[in-house]
């Protein structure tokens, strides 16, 4: 599975399973942060990956989701199961298996014989597809004439 296919899996397993709000995900193995927003939770997940510039989304049929990666035009099946899930890349990878605790996420990828580890950017902020669209006025400097 690609490195970034494999750390948006975790942003959304990691977000789904813990019920928290994350800006995005730690990847240990390449020593960088991996910046996701949007909706994962209840039955829909509607993400955008800001390092790869395209969306992820789909919903769930029971704890089974069918996500659609926009960006490379393929299908991600993930499967919950507790804490634990497995995830499967159509047309690219053998499955993936994983787990969560707290805010950390390990997915390990058995024809690789390996182990990827994650830690979600928790943000005390609500998820920024729920922010409203209403900007504050800007407040006029008194030292400044109008323009």
């Amino acid at each position: 599975m690609e490195p970034h296919v494999r750390a948006a899996l975790a942003y959304i397993a990691g977000r789904l399973v813990s019920g928290k709000n994350a800006s995005g995900v730690y990847d240990y193995s390449r020593t960088m942060q991996i910046i996701l927003s949007g909706a994962a939770q209840g039955g829909v997940v509607s993400i955008y990956d800001h390092n790869q510039g395209c969306h992820i989304s789909g919903s769930a049929n029971g704890l089974q989701y069918l996500l659609f990666h926009h960006g490379l035009r393929r299908h991600i099946c993930l499967t919950l199961a507790g804490s634990e899930f497995t995830g499967h890349d159509y047309g690219r990878s053998p499955s993936v298996s994983g787990w969560v605790i707290d805010d950390g996420i390990v997915v390990v990828e058995p024809a690789m014989s390996k182990q990827f580890g994650y830690t979600l950017m928790v943000s005390l902020d609500p998820p920024w597809t729920e922010l409203e669209n209403k900007a504050e006025p800007e407040e006029a400097d008194p030292e400044m004439p109008p323009t």
